[in-house]
């Protein structure tokens, strides 16, 4: 006899699985251009059932990287720590970027390398080490920023907040009439 957790499990499979194998996509402008086609891999933004399907997908992410960094997610943003305090450090935060590529490439992910920065937050900028992806034979160095903006925020490598106070004391104040 099945019992009603197992017969709840196989309904949510089986509709997972409808939904994969029946969705379609067409491109529509002011007038459709493109013809219906499935949609043969990937998950579907704007759905409702997108964000957690995305989460479920990266759920081994963390392990990855553990013992020799920290890696942070939230939603479809990943962050990598690593406590630099010796050579050998570094050569594990680059083991992780290593291991981190390798992931995206095993689930056959498109990974934006303008977009993979680095920052250093320290009190003396050692900037002696370059961090680096591989892709084919090619080697592209990590752009180093002194501060980049996340989630609203703009962090300097100096937590100093500066560059954040800045930009929002340039932002001019709204009128609002309330009624």
């Amino acid at each position: 006899m099945i019992g009603n957790y197992t017969r709840m499990l196989i309904k949510f499979v089986f509709a997972v699985k409808v939904y994969f194998t029946t969705m379609s996509h067409v491109s529509i402008l002011p007038i459709p251009v493109s013809c219906w086609l499935l949609v043969l891999s990937g998950i579907p933004q704007g759905s409702i059932l997108g964000p957690l399907l995305f989460i479920i997908f990266i759920n081994d992410l963390p392990q990855i990287c553990n013992s020799l960094s920290l890696i942070f997610l939230y939603a479809d943003d990943a962050k990598l720590f690593s406590h630099i305090k010796s050579a050998a450090d570094n050569v594990d935060l680059q083991n992780a970027i290593t291991k981190l590529q390798l992931w995206i490439e095993k689930w056959k992910l498109n990974l934006n390398i303008n977009k993979f920065v680095m920052v250093l937050y320290e009190r003396y900028q050692n900037v002696s080490h370059t961090y680096y992806l591989r892709e084919g034979v090619s080697e592209y160095h990590l752009q180093r920023l002194d501060s980049f903006k996340d989630l609203g925020v703009t962090f300097d490598s100096n937590l100093s907040f500066k560059h954040h106070i800045a930009e929002k004391k340039s932002i001019k104040p709204i009128a609002c009439l309330v009624l």
